[in-house]
């Protein structure tokens, strides 16, 4: 059965609190975005130095886990078309010591189904002597096309999200399509663009469907990023040349915006500010 949205957090709160975690989980989803927000969200209340709250970033380690660099949280992916046996040596020389920063050690590993065999039975060697301070998650879009001795040893998880089926207004995203490539191509003179929009957009909800189809489009270039697919929007396409934690920086800002604008703040000065933080 697929879960909701929130259920895969939910649920790993309540091994947490029941003191019923286990040190590794195998997660079938259908956005690793999503799901990889949904892993950190889960790492933060449970490391967060202060009383975690929803959005969290007052704290410098829940700041460094939305932004992937703390050092006791590893990220692995595949290194061309596999993960190697190199990049869990790597992982398990880095985690030999008790975690310093964060109450474990943790780490992601993306398109488990691209661990080999030689890689997997590092890996399980690994899982099978588990360490209380350590935890792991193994994302797949696909839990059969992960080894079998792997996915034995982790608690499995089905994370499968809504997908949105609507159609984007064309002319916002044109709208959006040009703005992002002035803030990524031409940075100093893009906040001159806003002056442009601010011309166009005439209402708050004018400027929400902006931020919205931006948001949808980063979120578009992140997922195609991650799984190698091809170019839904050819003009942006120089935009996956960055790396990750960038894209997955942008999507973070606009996401705060789209909170924003709804505390009745100047649309404009939003814009400008998503040029300055980009």
């Amino acid at each position: 059965m697929a879960l909701k949205q929130t259920d895969l957090l939910q649920q790993l709160l309540v091994q947490y609190r029941d003191q019923k975690l286990s040190h590794a989980f195998l997660l079938e989803t259908n956005n690793v975005l999503q799901c990889m927000l949904e892993i950190k969200e889960f790492l933060k209340h449970i490391n967060c130095e202060e009383e975690f709250q929803e959005n969290c970033d007052k704290c410098n380690l829940c700041h460094l886990i939305n932004n992937s660099l703390l050092p006791n949280l590893l990220i692995i992916e595949p290194d061309g078309q596999v993960i190697k046996k190199e990049q869990i040596i790597e992982l398990k020389k880095m985690f030999q010591t008790k975690p310093v920063f964060s109450k474990y050690n943790m780490y992601i590993i993306k398109n488990a189904e691209c661990l080999n065999s030689s890689s997997a039975n590092t890996m399980l060697k690994f899982l099978e002597e588990p360490d209380g301070n350590i935890l792991g998650f193994f994302i797949t879009n696909n839990k059969e096309n992960v080894i079998d001795t792997i996915k034995s040893r982790c608690q499995i998880f089905f994370a499968h999200y809504p997908l949105e089926v609507e159609k984007i207004n064309e002319e916002y995203e044109n709208l959006a399509i040009s703005f992002i490539k002035e803030v990524e191509m031409v940075k100093d003179q893009a906040i001159f663009y806003v002056d442009e929009l601010t011309l166009k957009l005439t209402k708050i909800s004018d400027y929400q469907y902006l931020l919205k189809v931006m948001l949808k489009i980063y979120l578009n270039l992140y997922n195609e990023k991650i799984n190698n697919k091809e170019d839904s929007i050819k003009e942006l396409a120089f935009i996956k040349k960055q790396t990750e934690q960038y894209l997955f920086k942008k999507i973070k800002i606009i996401k705060e915006l789209l909170e924003q604008i709804q505390c009745n703040v100047n649309t404009q000065l939003l814009l400008e500010r998503f040029v300055l933080e980009s």
